[in-house]
C-alpha cells in the first residue's frame, strides 16, 4: 500500500511539473511573440526611410518568407529539432534569435542605401532582416509540432502576444526612437528564453543581467543616439537638428537653408522630412508680412485671386507654409494635418520661436486628424478648400502589409469637398502634372453624382514651368460657373509672372489634354481609350497614383503597375519554392497515397493563411476613415484580430477536430459574414461617421469580434488532426507554407482591390475559407 501511494504521489507530483512546464512554454511563446511582431512593425518603418515605396513593398514581402523559412528548415531537420532534446534546441535558437536583434540595428545603419535602386545594399538589408524571422519561427514551430496536442493554448498565447506586441508598437514609438524599439524586442525575446529554459536555473541570472544592460542602453541611447539612422534613402543624413518617431513616420528637421523661392526673394525656412523624403517647410516668419509678399505670387495662392475673404481649410498643411499664406490674404484658416509630431512637436514647440508661433495665431486652428475623416463629421463650409501636394499615403503598414493609396483622391472625396464649398468657394488642388490629370476624372464623375451640368465650365488650370523640372499644377474647381471678371484677376497674375500660365479655363482656347478631355463628346470613351490609366477611383479601390493601364475589358479597367507585378511573380515563385521544396524530404518509406494526402493538408493551411492576411488587408483599409487616423485604424483592426483570433483558438479546444462538420459549419459562417459585410458595413460605418472616436473604436471591435474568433479556430484544428492522425512532421510544412502564401496574399490583394475593389477581395478570401474544409476531410470516420 505504501509503495503504491509513493507511486501515486510521484505520478502527481511528475503531472503537476508537466502542467508548470506547459504553462512555461506558453508565456515563452507569449513573450517571443511580442517580440517578433514588435520588430516587424519597427522594420516596415525603417524600410520606409530607406527603401523608395516600390523597393519598400519587395524588401518587406521577401523578409517575411523568413516566416516561412523558419518552418522549411524544422521540417527538413526535423530529427534535430523534433527530438526529446527539444527543449535545449529551442532555448539555444531563443538566444540566437535574442542575439540577432541586438546585432540588426547595429549593421543595418552602416549599409549604403542611397537614392539608387542598388542591387546589394538592398539584398543585404532584406537578409539582415530576414534573420531574426527565422530564428524565432523555428521556435515557434518546433513547439507547435512537439506539443501538438496542445496548439489551442499554444497558439492562443502566440496570438495574443502578438496582439500585445503591436500594442507596445504603437505605444513605445510615441516615446522612443524606432531602433531603440528593436533593443526592447531583444529583451522580450531574452525573457521568453528564461520561460523556455524552465527547470534549468542556470540561465536565469546571466539572461537577467542581459535584460538589464539593454533596458539601461535604451535609455542613455535614446539621450545620446550611439545607435541611430544615418544611412536613408536620399543618401547620408546630415544637418539634422530635431528628429522623433512615432507608429507612423520619422520626422526630422534640417537646419535653415537659403530657399530661392522666385528672383525677387531669398528666405530662410527649416525643412521637416516625413520618412527621409517627402518634405513640408517652416518659413522664417517674425510677424512683418511684408517679409513673406513673395508667398502672394506662389502658384498655391492662385484661388484667392477670384474669392472674397472668408474661411480656408488647408488639409495637410505641414510646416505652415500655405497656413501663412491664407492670412496674408486676410482670410481665417483652418489647418487638418494628420502627423502631431509636425504639429506640437516641431511647429507649435521646437520650431515656435523661428515659425513667429504660427500654429498659436488667433486666426490660425489646427487639428490632428486625416482630412477625409475630419471633413466627414465637419458641419462648416469654406470660400477655398486647399491641398497642397498633399498626400496620405496608406501609414497603413501592418507586417507584410503595405499598400499605397489615398482617400484624399477618389469621388466620394471630391463629392465631399465640393459640399464643403460656400456658394462660390474654390476646391484648389496643387498637383504634378503626371497625376493631375485624373483629377478631372474625379471631378467629372463627381458633378455627375451632385447633379452639377457642364463642369467644363466651372475648372481653371494654371501651371508653374521652372525649365527641366516637372510641371505643377494648381487646379481649381467649382460648383458654379467661373466669371470672366474672375478669371481676368488670374490672367493679371500670369501677365506679371512669366513662370505661370494658365492652360485650361472656359474662356481660353488651349491645344492640350485638358481642352480635349472637356471637348469630348463621350468622355467615358475618351478616358477608356487614354494612352495611360486616368479612370476615376473610389474608396473601394483608391489608388489614385497608379496610371498604368494593364488591359481594359467590357469598360472595366484592369489596372496594375509593373512593380506590382514583379513583387506578384516574386513572391508567387518563392511560395511555390516553400511548398514544394520539403517533397524532396518527405519520409523515404512513404507511399505515393501518404504523399498525395499530405499534399491536400498543406494546401489547407496555405488556404487559412491567403484568406486571414487577405481579410486583415481589407479590414484595416476599410476602418482608416472610420477611426480617423491610420494609425488607429491598422492598431485597433490588427489587435482585434490577433486577440479575437487567439480566444477562438482557445474556444476550438472544445471542438472535435477529427469530425468534418466543424471545419464546414466554421467556414460557411465566415463565407455568410463576408456576404453580409460586403453589403451593409459601408452603411454602418458612414451611419456612424459622427460619433466620438471612443466609440466609432468600440463599433469597430465588434464589427471585427465575429470574424476573428472564426479564423481563430480553424488553424489549431488542423495542427491538433495532424497530430492525432499521426502527421505530426508535417506541422512545421503547413506553418512554413501558411506563412508564405500570406505574404503572396498581400500581394495579390493589392492588384485584385486595383481592380475590384476591397470589398471584392474580402469575398474573395471568403471563398477560399469556404473551399479550404475540402482538403482536410476525413474519408472515413476517425476517433480519439
Amino acid at each position: 500500500a505504501r509503495k503504491n501511494a509513493s507511486i501515486i504521489y510521484i505520478m502527481s507530483v511528475d503531472i503537476k511539473n508537466i502542467e508548470k512546464k506547459q504553462n512555461s512554454f506558453s508565456l515563452g511563446i507569449f513573450f517571443l511573440s511580442m517580440g517578433i511582431l514588435l520588430f516587424e512593425l519597427v522594420l516596415v518603418r525603417l524600410f520606409s526611410i530607406v527603401f523608395h515605396s516600390n523597393v519598400k513593398f519587395l524588401a518587406i514581402s521577401i523578409t517575411l518568407f523568413g516566416i516561412a523559412l523558419g518552418g522549411v528548415i524544422v521540417y527538413i531537420y526535423k530529427n534535430y529539432f523534433i527530438s526529446d532534446s527539444y527543449q535545449s534546441k529551442i532555448i539555444k535558437f531563443g538566444i540566437f534569435f535574442a542575439i540577432s536583434l541586438i546585432i540588426f540595428p547595429v549593421v543595418f545603419i552602416t549599409i549604403p542605401f542611397g537614392m539608387d535602386f542598388e542591387p546589394l545594399p538592398v539584398t543585404l538589408g532584406i537578409a539582415l532582416s530576414a534573420i531574426p524571422f527565422i530564428l524565432g519561427n523555428i521556435i515557434i514551430v518546433t513547439l507547435f509540432t512537439v506539443k501538438a496536442k496542445k496548439i489551442n493554448n499554444l497558439y492562443f498565447f502566440d496570438l495574443i502576444g502578438a496582439g500585445i506586441g503591436v500594442i507596445l508598437a504603437v505605444i513605445l514609438m510615441q516615446f522612443l526612437a524606432g531602433l531603440n524599439l528593436i533593443f526592447i524586442a531583444s529583451s522580450l525575446a531574452f525573457i521568453s528564453v528564461i520561460f523556455l529554459s524552465r527547470g534549468q536555473k542556470k540561465v536565469y541570472k546571466p539572461i537577467v543581467i542581459v535584460i538589464t544592460l539593454l533596458l539601461l542602453f535604451v535609455v542613455i541611447n535614446q539621450y545620446f543616439g550611439i545607435v541611430q539612422m544615418y544611412q536613408t534613402k536620399i543618401g547620408y543624413e546630415d544637418n539634422v537638428i530635431y528628429k522623433k518617431w512615432n507608429s507612423f513616420s520619422r520626422i526630422t528637421v534640417n537646419a535653415p537653408e537659403k530657399w530661392e523661392h522666385n528672383p525677387k526673394s531669398a528666405q530662410l525656412s527649416q525643412v521637416i522630412r516625413i520618412d527621409s523624403s517627402a518634405l513640408t517647410k517652416i518659413v522664417n516668419y517674425w510677424g512683418n508680412d511684408n517679409d513673406v509678399e513673395y508667398l502672394k505670387e506662389d502658384i498655391a495662392s492662385i484661388p484667392y485671386y477670384v474669392t472674397a475673404k472668408g474661411k480656408t481649410l488647408v488639409i495637410g498643411p505641414g510646416g505652415g507654409r500655405d497656413v501663412l499664406m491664407a492670412l496674408l490674404f486676410g482670410n481665417k484658416v483652418k489647418g487638418v494635418e494628420i502627423n502631431p509630431i509636425i504639429v506640437n512637436d516641431v511647429v507649435k514647440d521646437f520650431s515656435r520661436e523661428f515659425s513667429g508661433d504660427l500654429y498659436n495665431h488667433k486666426d490660425v486652428e489646427i487639428v490632428i486628424a486625416e482630412g477625409r475623416s475630419y471633413l466627414e463629421r465637419d458641419k462648416n463650409k469654406y470660400q477655398i478648400l486647399h491641398l497642397p501636394l498633399v498626400d496620405t499615403w496608406a501609414t497603413v503598414s501592418s507586417g507584410n502589409l503595405s499598400l499605397l493609396e489615398s482617400y484624399l483622391y477618389t469621388v466620394e472625396a471630391f463629392e465631399t469637398y465640393l459640399k464643403h464649398l460656400d456658394k462660390k468657394g474654390v476646391l484648389s488642388i496643387t498637383r504634378w502634372e503626371f497625376d493631375g490629370k485624373k483629377l478631372l476624372s474625379l471631378f467629372y464623375e463627381s458633378c455627375e453624382r451632385l447633379g452639377i451640368e457642364s463642369p467644363k465650365d466651372n475648372i481653371i488650370i494654371v501651371a508653374e514651368n521652372e525649365g527641366d523640372k516637372a510641371q505643377l499644377n494648381n487646379y481649381l474647381f467649382r460648383k458654379e460657373k467661373f466669371t470672366k471678371n474672375e478669371f481676368s484677376e488670374i490672367l493679371e497674375l500670369t501677365d506679371n509672372n512669366e513662370k505661370f500660365s494658365v492652360i485650361y479655363s472656359p474662356f481660353s482656347d488651349n491645344n492640350n489634354f485638358y481642352q480635349d478631355f472637356t471637348e469630348a463628346e463621350d468622355t467615358e470613351f475618351y478616358i477608356n481609350n487614354y494612352t495611360s490609366n486616368i479612370s476615376s477611383v473610389s474608396d473601394d479601390s483608391p489608388f489614385f497614383f497608379n496610371d498604368i493601364k494593364f488591359a481594359s475589358k467590357k469598360n472595366k479597367l484592369v489596372i496594375f503597375s509593373n512593380n506590382q507585378v514583379l513583387i506578384l511573380t516574386i513572391v508567387s515563385f518563392l511560395s511555390l519554392i516553400i511548398f514544394l521544396l520539403p517533397i524532396l524530404f518527405f519520409p523515404k518509406n512513404s507511399i505515393k497515397k501518404d504523399i498525395n494526402t499530405s499534399i491536400r493538408y498543406i494546401i489547407y493551411f496555405g488556404l487559412l493563411g491567403f484568406s486571414f492576411l487577405m481579410i486583415e488587408i481589407v479590414l484595416i483599409q476599410k476602418f482608416i476613415l472610420f477611426l480617423e487616423r491610420p494609425e488607429f485604424s491598422y492598431s485597433v483592426v490588427l489587435i482585434s484580430l490577433l486577440i479575437f483570433a487567439g480566444l477562438g483558438s482557445k474556444i476550438s479546444n472544445k471542438i472535435n477536430s477529427l469530425k468534418n462538420h466543424p471545419y464546414i459549419f466554421i467556414t460557411i459562417y465566415i463565407l455568410l459574414l463576408s456576404v453580409i459585410y460586403y453589403f451593409y458595413v459601408d452603411n454602418i460605418i458612414f451611419a456612424m461617421i459622427s460619433a466620438s472616436i471612443a466609440i466609432k473604436i468600440i463599433i469597430t471591435v465588434l464589427l471585427i469580434i465575429p470574424f476573428a474568433l472564426a479564423m481563430g479556430m480553424l488553424l489549431p484544428l488542423g495542427i491538433k488532426k495532424l497530430s492525432l492522425i499521426n502527421r505530426n512532421y508535417l506541422i512545421p510544412w503547413a506553418w512554413a507554407v501558411n506563412g508564405a502564401m500570406s505574404v503572396f496574399a498581400s500581394g495579390l490583394a493589392i492588384v485584385l482591390a486595383m481592380t475590384y475593389g476591397f470589398k471584392t477581395v474580402i469575398l474573395i478570401a471568403a471563398v477560399a475559407y469556404a473551399i479550404s474544409p475540402i482538403f482536410i476531410f476525413s474519408k472515413k470516420r476517425l476517433k480519439y
